[in-house]
């Protein structure tokens, strides 16, 4: 959606969840997960170290409707993109 603001902590919740998911469903959700994550590792959604105030991702959301952290760091977006590449190598991935 244009000018829509991006929101790398919904990405990280459903990567995490598909993987999971993949678990029970088979490999089209885990490719999708790994698409997700790996446009969350680039450059776009990644900060450099010791940058955006010390989180791994930039550009959460936390409320649209309300108007709260938008295009902000957000603890569970890190929190979540974590689970994600632990259940990845979990899987030996």
């Amino acid at each position: 959606i244009p000018d829509e603001p991006r929101d790398a902590s919904s990405g990280a919740i459903i990567a995490s969840a598909l993987i999971e998911l993949s678990d029970y469903t088979g490999d089209r959700y885990m490719q999708q997960a790994l698409h997700i994550l790996d446009s969350l590792a680039g450059s776009a959604y990644t900060a450099k170290e010791g940058e955006n105030g010390h989180f791994v991702l930039m550009h959460s959301v936390g409320s649209i409707p309300h108007g709260n952290e938008i295009d902000v760091p957000i603890n569970y977006a890190d929190y979540y993109y974590i689970e994600a590449l632990s259940r990845l190598r979990e899987k030996g991935l």
